[in-house]
C-alpha cells in the first residue's frame, strides 16, 4: 500500500463537495462517454447539491467522497434497487488514477451494500471502455446482459409524423425553466393511451426516458418532430441494436454487470 493510499479516507459527501464532484465526473468520463450523461452543463451542480442535501433516506442515493488530506480525489454515487446496490457513478481524479484509489472506492461501495443488507452489487459500463471492463471482471463482476445507447441526430421523421404525439407548450416551458436552473429536467406527455417521457439536457440534447402505447420509432419521431431546429441530439437507450437506417451520431454498447456479495465481502 502506498503512502497516498494509506492516507486516503472515504467519507459521506456534503453539499459543499458538489462543485468538485461535478469536476470529477466531467474529468473522469472520456469525451465519447460524457455526452451520454446528465452532467453536461455547469448548472447540474445544483442537482448534485439538492441530491446531497436530501440525504439517502429521501433520495435513495448514497454519495461518498475520497479524500487525501483535504483534497477530494474521488467519489461514487450508488442507488438502492430492491435487493441490489447499483453503482451510478464512480470517478477518480486523472492525476491519481492507477494508484489503488479506485479500489478503495469500489471496496467501500461493496461494504456499504452489505451494510444495507443487499445481496448484489450492480453497475453498467461502456463495452468499449476495455480497461474498466477488465477491472470489473477482475473484481468478480459478471456480465449479466447488455443494452445499446445511441445518439440520434434530430431530424424531421415525416414517415412517422402521423403517429407522433406532441408535448404541450406549458409542460415544455416548465421543463425548459427547470433545465436552465439545474442543467437538465424531465417532462411527460400523455395523449389518449400513449405517453412519452423525455429528458432535456444542457440546452442541446434530449433523452428518451420512457414511452408506452407507441413503438420505439414513433416515440423517437415524436421527440424529433418536437425539437427539430431546436436541439441536435436525442439519446435513445435500446435493448437491441439500432436500426441501420437511423441517423446516428454515435452508438455504444453497455454491459450490465453484477456481483453476488459473499460472506468474505462482509468481513473486509
Amino acid at each position: 500500500m502506498t503512502n497516498g493510499r494509506a492516507a486516503a479516507r472515504v467519507r459521506s459527501a456534503v453539499v459543499e463537495d458538489a462543485p468538485l464532484i461535478l469536476k470529477l465526473i466531467q474529468q473522469g468520463f472520456a469525451p465519447a462517454y460524457l455526452p451520454y450523461t446528465l452532467f453536461q452543463a455547469p448548472e447540474s451542480v445544483v442537482y448534485l447539491r439538492e441530491l446531497i442535501a436530501a440525504g439517502a433516506a429521501q433520495s435513495q442515493h448514497e454519495l461518498y467522497c475520497l479524500n487525501q488530506g483535504d483534497e477530494i480525489v474521488g467519489f461514487y454515487d450508488a442507488v438502492c434497487r430492491d435487493t441490489a446496490f447499483f453503482l451510478n457513478y464512480i470517478s477518480v481524479s486523472p492525476g491519481v488514477q492507477g494508484t489503488g484509489l479506485g479500489q478503495i472506492l469500489l471496496d467501500h461501495f461493496e461494504m456499504t451494500a452489505v451494510s444495507l443488507d443487499k445481496a448484489r452489487a450492480e453497475l453498467d459500463v461502456f463495452a468499449s471502455n476495455h480497461r474498466a471492463c477488465e477491472w470489473y471482471l477482475a473484481q468478480r463482476y459478471a456480465i449479466q446482459s447488455c443494452q445499446w445507447v445511441m445518439q440520434v441526430e434530430i431530424v424531421d421523421w415525416k414517415a412517422a409524423s402521423d403517429t407522433a404525439i406532441e408535448i404541450a407548450e406549458p409542460v415544455l416551458h416548465r421543463g425548459q425553466i427547470e433545465e436552465a436552473r439545474r442543467g437538465f429536467s424531465k417532462i411527460e406527455c400523455v395523449s389518449g393511451s400513449s405517453s412519452l417521457t423525455v429528458g432535456l439536457i444542457a440546452g442541446h440534447t434530449c433523452k428518451l426516458l420512457g414511452f408506452s402505447g407507441l413503438s420505439q420509432m414513433q416515440a423517437v419521431a415524436s421527440v424529433c418532430r418536437q425539437f427539430r431546429n431546436q436541439r441536435q441530439i436525442l439519446i435513445v437507450p435500446s435493448a437491441g441494436k439500432p436500426p441501420a437506417d437511423w441517423p446516428l451520431a454515435s452508438v455504444e454498447k453497455i454491459w450490465q454487470m453484477t456481483k453476488t456479495l459473499q460472506d468474505s465481502d462482509r468481513l473486509r
